[in-house]
């Protein structure tokens, strides 16, 4: 029987998105076969690594993870008691501080080798951007530090869901519970900026919901001080969730701002209202092209359109105008419009009409971007910058083209690499196949066997018994 380990650590090899659920239906297939053999196979983890699904660093850190799990291991005194969640890039466990008998969440990222200097970078700029905040709308820190080859930031530990995790169990927000969380990140947000700080990743699944009402804003892994090094946006554009990024993520320019977070504020309201992104796509590559190109679409709610949805829908479009320039300067500017937009709800009730509102959205347009100008006269520095500003574009558009063209790439290999990978697992099936079969017609022989010496038996039985 193959152990029960191998599943576990093949689970957390796909939950962690290291390998695909082929490699390790393959690699199991291969150990059955072994002990079918009467062999003694490698263990799991260090077949893998000889097949090259894992490197030998991220196997260790499934093990270390797997150990952390089922031994309530102690972590620079926090006492792990159980994993909430992983990704690509650590765990997070309900730990206990023992010291100060106080129940946190803890962060827990293996140290590899080879990453170590970036992975340190970004895990002290998620921990000092924590730290630095402090506001009922942004998750609370403790301590951070490195304990045996893994870093760690204790955080506190929150109950409830995350806002996709609503969205996938009732369906699209209410408006007045759309507006209300908004306004919340909102004015996390506007704290953060006041210190530098621009999150970067701001998206329904880092919006948490607790049980006590609280709307709080997490995961600043992304964030970034505005006054330290400014061109550090190319090495984290590729992290960022591309169904929120700004045009100004996906264009790699340095000097990113407030209003980049602003953008994917109105991308995650959308989200809420509709139940689905505002822009969607077969790849990564193609999602950020319809941010750069496609105009923004209706929030179509599947339900009668009111006022108040569609003064919401004006402070959306201009929150992700494809032009920062266009958007509000600011989170507080952004907040004097929502409270306005509440008081509204609460003025004209719930009809599909309301006076507050078409006063408030009349108030916005009238205040949006006039029409874009006529060009520049041609020749001189206007002229100069106008081509640069062209120039951006189509390189931002070759950037998306090249990604989505290695993207189809990518699915072809994938689909090889399965092909592969199930030819690889039937052929473990077959020789498992051959080994019953061998087994079986052994046992049939020794059945002929018997059988042909119970009847010689009784013929020479038969024999000695008669007459001379």
């Amino acid at each position: 029987m193959i152990p029960e380990e191998a599943f576990r650590f093949g689970e957390a090899a796909i939950r962690r998105g290291w390998c695909g659920l082929a490699e390790i239906v393959d690699a199991l297939a291969h150990v059955r076969v072994a002990l079918t053999r009467g062999e003694v196979p490698p263990s799991f983890e260090d077949l893998l690594v000889a097949r090259g699904v894992l490197t030998d660093e991220r196997a260790a850190a499934l093990m270390t993870e797997l150990r952390l799990e089922s031994t309530g291991e102690m972590v620079a005194g926090f006492r792990i008691l159980a994993r909430i969640g992983s990704g690509g890039v650590g765990t997070v466990y309900s730990a206990r501080h023992v010291s100060m008998d106080r129940p946190v969440a803890l962060k827990v990222i293996p140290v590899e080798e080879g990453e170590r200097e970036a992975d340190a970078e970004r895990f002290l700029r998620e921990a000092r951007a924590v730290a630095r905040l402090q506001h009922p709308h942004i998750v609370r820190g403790f301590d951070a530090g490195e304990h045996r080859g893994m870093r760690y930031i204790a955080m506190e530990l929150l109950e409830g869901e995350t806002s996709l995790q609503v969205l996938r169990r009732i369906g699209p927000f209410p408006e007045r519970r759309a507006l209300l969380l908004v306004r919340a990140v909102a004015s996390a947000l506007d704290h953060a900026w006041t210190h530098g700080v621009v999150h970067r990743d701001v998206k329904p699944s880092n919006v948490f919901m607790t049980r006590d009402g609280r709307t709080v804003l997490f995961d600043f892994g992304l964030a970034k001080k505005v006054v330290d090094d400014p061109f550090s946006s190319a090495g984290v554009v590729a992290m960022v969730t591309p169904h929120y990024a700004s045009p100004e993520q996906i264009r790699r320019l340095p000097d990113i701002d407030v209003r980049t977070d602003l953008y994917s504020l109105g991308c995650t309201w959308y989200h809420l209202l509709t139940g689905r992104p505002p822009f969607t796509g077969s790849s990564s590559a193609e999602i950020a092209a319809r941010h750069l190109k496609d105009p923004f679409p209706e929030p179509d709610t599947g339900r009668e359109p009111t006022d108040t949805l569609r003064t919401a829908d004006a402070v959306i479009r201009r929150l992700c105008a494809k032009d920062r320039e266009d958007r509000y300067p600011d989170a507080r500017s952004l907040l004097a419009d929502l409270d306005e937009l509440s008081q509204a709800f609460e003025r004209d009730g719930a009809g599909t009409t309301g006076r507050f509102a078409r006063a408030l959205l009349e108030k916005i347009v009238g205040r949006a971007p006039a029409p874009a100008a006529p060009p520049p006269p041609q020749g001189g520095v206007a002229d100069l910058l106008r081509r640069l500003e062209e120039v951006q574009g189509e390189n931002a558009r070759l950037f998306c083209e090249r990604d989505l063209l290695r993207h189809e790439a990518q699915k072809d290999e994938r689909t090889i690499e399965h092909l592969e990978s199930e030819n690889a697992r039937l052929a473990c099936s077959r020789d498992l196949l051959h080994v019953e079969v061998s087994a079986l017609r052994a046992a049939m022989d020794g059945l002929r066997l018997r059988r042909e010496a119970q009847r010689r038996a009784r013929a020479s039985g038969g024999r000695g018994g008669g007459p001379d």
